[in-house]
């Protein structure tokens, strides 16, 4: 008489079999997708990155492509690229398991590129997030990072660090500086409340330091 089959009948699973050679998992992912393999190990195909001179375009998800330098091209190809939307610039982002955690997490391309020191930010100095040519990325504080940002949304003068205060009639310029506001000061015009702005922000910020 024939031995029962003891552990599930695919490779390197040595879990105890439930129904038809099969291991509790494998047959529940069998019945509901017609395969033992799981998403993760499915070999998917890789998006090309265009090479073009000295630059090179990664093909992301939404329609969306991000640029680098040529010479990333053959480490930053071997993997697909996703468009993830922040909250002022897009950025090019993967999906990848965490090293010794049994967890994935988000890799972002510019810190797959630049490899910042720990605790540092990678800033985009040109503001957008998709240009991840090494000339175009530094490393940063959380602060520096902050400064050199756009300009809110709700911004309703279209100015950065100007608005429109109503009791006083005027146009007052405010910046921040180590995560605190500091009055600039109150303008007839927006624009001479913005070129208060950039003056002051140059003082603080330095080469971080954004007005627009």
């Amino acid at each position: 008489m024939a031995k029962a089959q003891i552990t599930c009948s695919v490779d390197d699973c040595n879990l105890k079999v439930r129904s038809k050679g099969l291991c509790g998992k494998h047959y529940d992912r069998m019945r509901a997708h017609g395969t033992t393999v799981f998403r993760t190990e499915r070999t998917l195909s890789v998006r090309p990155v265009q090479i073009v001179g000295d630059v090179a375009y990664v093909t992301l998800t939404r329609g969306y492509h991000a640029i680098i330098d040529a010479s990333d091209a053959q480490a930053i190809g071997t993997h697909n690229w996703s468009a993830f939307m922040g909250k002022r610039t897009v950025y090019a982002a993967r999906t990848a398991k965490l090293e010794d955690s049994p967890f994935s997490g988000t890799i972002f391309l510019h810190r797959e590129i630049l490899n910042p020191a720990n605790g540092f930010y990678v800033d985009h100095i040109s503001g957008n997030g998709l240009d991840c040519r090494r000339g175009n990325l530094r490393e940063a504080t959380c602060a520096q990072n902050a400064q050199n940002s756009r300009r809110r949304k709700d911004n309703k003068s279209g100015l950065k660090g100007v608005s429109w205060h109503k009791q006083r009639g005027a146009w007052v310029a405010q910046i921040s500086v180590h995560g605190k506001r500091r009055h600039i000061g109150l303008f007839p015009t927006k624009y001479e409340a913005h070129e208060a702005y950039k003056e002051f922000s140059k003082q603080v910020h330095g080469e971080f330091g954004r007005s627009a």
